[in-house]
C-alpha cells in the first residue's frame, strides 16, 4: 500500500464481528506507509495503540480525522501532536481529548489550518489560547 495517499475505514461499512476485523486493521496500519490523509471513522473501539501503529509509519499526515473514535486518549493524541507536524486538518469527536492535548497542538502543530472539535469538553481559556496563536503571523 505504499503507494495509496489516503485510507478510510467506517465501522458502519464494517459487518463483522470486531474480533475479526481488529486484526485486519492491524495489518493495514502496518502496511500503510506514507499516506498523507487517514479517515477513521465511527471506529469507537479502535485504541491508542492502532493509532500510533498508523502514525508510526506516516509521519507526512496532513489530515487526521478520528469522528466517533470515542477511545482515542490523551496518550493518542499526544502521539499525533509529536508524530505529525505536517498536519494540516485534525477532526476529533467526542474524545478524551483534554485542555493539555489542545495545549500541545497549539504549541507543536503550526500548520493547523482546520480543525473540528465537536463535543469535546476544551475549557474557553484553551480554545482562546488555541485559536489566536494559531490565526497569528
Amino acid at each position: 500500500m505504499a503507494g495509496r495517499k489516503v485510507v478510510t475505514v467506517c465501522s458502519w461499512q464494517i459487518s463483522r464481528d470486531i474480533d475479526e476485523v481488529l486484526p485486519a486493521l492491524h495489518v493495514l496500519a502496518e502496511s500503510c506507509k506514507n499516506i498523507q490523509k487517514i479517515h477513521l471513522i465511527d471506529i469507537w473501539w479502535m485504541k491508542d495503540e492502532l493509532l500510533q501503529r498508523f502514525l508510526a509509519n506516516n509521519t507526512n499526515l496532513e489530515v487526521i480525522d478520528l469522528l466517533g473514535c470515542g477511545d482515542i486518549t490523551e496518550k493518542g493524541f499526544q502521539a499525533i501532536s509529536k508524530d505529525c507536524p505536517k498536519l494540516k486538518s485534525l477532526m476529533v469527536e467526542n474524545t478524551r481529548f483534554s485542555n493539555a492535548g489542545l495545549d500541545a497542538f497549539r504549541l507543536h502543530n503550526n500548520n493547523l489550518i482546520e480543525v473540528n472539535f465537536s463535543q469535546c469538553n476544551f475549557s474557553t481559556t484553551c480554545l482562546n489560547a488555541f485559536f489566536c496563536e494559531s490565526t497569528s503571523p
